[in-house]
C-alpha cells in the first residue's frame, strides 16, 4: 500500500463500524462518571483515543497530562451542559481525538504517528474524518443514554476496498478491484483499538448498560468486524471480487448467475448482535 491511499477514505457520510451502547433512563450520575473515566483511562493507555483539547472543562493535554486524571479530579465539577437530549457526559460534545496509527511514509517504510484527522496521512481525506469518534446523546428527553462509538476510516481494517462494495456493484468492476491486504498496518494498530473497545465494553456491561454491533456497520466489511471489534484474523473475501472478469457478451446471464451477496437478515433499526 501506497502512501496516501486512498482506499482508506470514508464510506461516504457513513461510519465503516459503530459499536452502540445503552445505559437505562435512570442510571446515575456516579455510575455515568465512572463508566466516563474507565474508558477515557482505556483510550490513553491503549493510545488508540486520546482528547487532545476538551472545552467545556477548560483541557488542554499539553498543559494538564492525562484527561482521565483532569476529569477524576474534577470530580462532581465536570460540567453537565443543559439541554433535554444531553446525558452529562464529555461525548455529547463529541470531543476530537488523538488515535496512532501505521501508515507507510514517504521512504515506504512502515512508521507510527499520532493521528487526529486522516488528512494528515491521506491528502485527499475530508478534514473532519477523525480516527476514532466517540459520541452521546438521550434516544429521546429523560429517555435512555446512548452512546456510539465508531470508525469511518478503513484503514483499521485487515482487509479493504478501494471504493465502497455493496450488493448492487457491477460485477465487472468488483472482479477487477479485489480487496487490498492492509493487514501489515492494521496488525500494529488495530490490536491497540481491539483492547479499548474490550475495555469500554466490559465497562459498559458492569454498569448496567448493553453493547451491540451497531445496523448502520457496513455490511461488505461485516466479515471482519464483530462485537469485539476488528477480526484481525478474517480470511480475504473469495467471491465476488476474485471472480474471473465477465464476459461483456453475456452479461445478463453472468449478473443473474452472480446476483451478490445476500443483504443481511434483520429490520434496519436493529443492530447486529
Amino acid at each position: 500500500m501506497q502512501p496516501e491511499d486512498p482506499a482508506w477514505n470514508v464510506r461516504g457520510d457513513q461510519p465503516i463500524a459503530t459499536w452502540v451502547i445503552e445505559f437505562p433512563a435512570d442510571t446515575d450520575r456516579a455510575t455515568l462518571l465512572n463508566w466516563q473515566h474507565t474508558v477515557i483511562a482505556a483510550g490513553e493507555d491503549t493510545l488508540a483515543y486520546r482528547i487532545h483539547d476538551e472545552h467545556s472543562t477548560g483541557y488542554q493535554r499539553a498543559r494538564h497530562g492525562s484527561f482521565a486524571d483532569y476529569l477524576h479530579h474534577l470530580g462532581d465539577q465536570v460540567p453537565a451542559p443543559p439541554g433535554e437530549y444531553r446525558t452529562g457526559l464529555i461525548f455529547d460534545e463529541a470531543p476530537q481525538a488523538i488515535s496512532r496509527l501505521a501508515h507507510p511514509a514517504p521512504d515506504s517504510t512502515i512508521t507510527e504517528t499520532d493521528i487526529w484527522t486522516m488528512r494528515q496521512i491521506a491528502s485527499h481525506a475530508p478534514s473532519s474524518q477523525w480516527p476514532l469518534t466517540i459520541a452521546s446523546d438521550r434516544n429521546q428527553p429523560h429517555g435512555s443514554i446512548g452512546v456510539a462509538i465508531w470508525i469511518s476510516t478503513k484503514i483499521w481494517l485487515p482487509w479493504i476496498y478501494r471504493y465502497t462494495v455493496d450488493g448492487n456493484t457491477d460485477p465487472e468492476f468488483d472482479a477487477h478491484n479485489p480487496p487490498l491486504d492492509n493487514r501489515e498496518l492494521a496488525t500494529r494498530h488495530t490490536p491497540r483499538l481491539n483492547t479499548f473497545l474490550h475495555a469500554a465494553a466490559t465497562a459498559t456491561r458492569a454498569a448496567g448498560g448493553t453493547w451491540t454491533l451497531g445496523h448502520d456497520t457496513s455490511a461488505t466489511y461485516l466479515f471482519e468486524l464483530h462485537t469485539a471489534g476488528v477480526r484481525l484474523d478474517a480470511s480475504r473475501p473469495p467471491w465476488p471480487h476474485l471472480v474471473p472478469p465477465p464476459d461483456r457478451s453475456d452479461r445478463k446471464t453472468r449478473q443473474r448467475r452472480n446476483p451478490g451477496p445476500p443483504a443481511p437478515n434483520r429490520p434496519p433499526s436493529q443492530p447486529y448482535r
